[in-house]
């Protein structure tokens, strides 16, 4: 869906359309990386996406309402398939392939910065 929009489009144009995509995301309440995490607020500050969040581990609160700001946010995410990719020295791997889900693009990110800022 956004592929076709970022498509020969600058790389300020395409952070802005990705984070105005991610800021209209409706998700309320998940579990990512053991964590309870509910998104008190989403949206725009300047050209950043503002995420506020709360998270809980074992009915703890873990991570208290800071506000998360992200510039040039993902929009793609690991499809659950693997292609093979050769590198410039002949050695070859499997790397994930990927689609585009916003939601699962803001759980991940937003699940990401609370398991590194707790830990």
């Amino acid at each position: 869906m956004y592929k076709e929009l970022l498509k020969d489009k600058t790389a300020k144009e395409r952070e802005k359309i990705k984070v105005e995509a991610l800021s209209k995301v409706k998700i309320q309440k998940f579990t990512k990386y053991g964590f309870d995490i509910e998104l008190l607020e989403v949206g725009i500050e300047g050209e950043l996406l503002k995420v506020i969040a709360r998270a809980t581990k074992n009915g703890q609160e873990v991570f208290a309402s800071n506000p998360l700001y992200y510039k040039n946010p993902p929009i793609l995410v690991p499809d659950g398939t693997k292609k093979p990719f050769t590198n410039e020295l002949g050695i070859t791997y499997m790397i994930d392939n990927f689609k585009e889900d916003l939601e699962e693009a803001l759980r991940e990110i937003v699940g990401q910065t609370i398991n590194l800022s707790v830990k």
